[in-house]
């Protein structure tokens, strides 16, 4: 049995509206947008991976051209100020500034100066 959506009228196999309310039994088409019909979901896909290729290929090589200057920025900062040991074999960081630098005591001298 066939029912009406709109009234939910028993209606005939064969009926293009309903007796009852006068509601469309068939499907209504697609709207024409600009006189062409409605697009499918997959041509709608289609139209917007072809619309955001040059988009998305900027932002790839952009943010691998970042990358790769982020990469190259920390190579060269930590080649020209990275760790190095001076000349007494003290840690140092950048051009000859200590970051700690090991002091032994002279023979016979204690470590605390403090108990002289």
């Amino acid at each position: 049995m066939v029912y009406c959506p709109s009234c939910r009228a028993d209606v005939g196999e064969g009926d293009r509206f309903c007796r009852a309310c006068g509601h469309s039994l068939t499907p209504a088409p697609a709207p024409a947008l600009f006189g062409r019909p409605a697009p499918t979901p997959g041509q709608a896909a289609q139209y917007w991976r072809v619309f955001f290729r040059p988009f998305f290929t900027f932002a790839i090589v952009f943010f691998a051209l970042f990358f790769l200057l982020v990469v190259f920025a920390v190579a060269a900062w930590f080649f020209m100020f990275g760790r190095s040991h001076g000349e007494n074999g003290q840690t140092v960081f950048g051009p000859g500034r200590p970051v700690c630098a090991i002091v032994e005591p002279a023979s016979g001298d204690s470590l605390n100066a403090h108990e002289r």
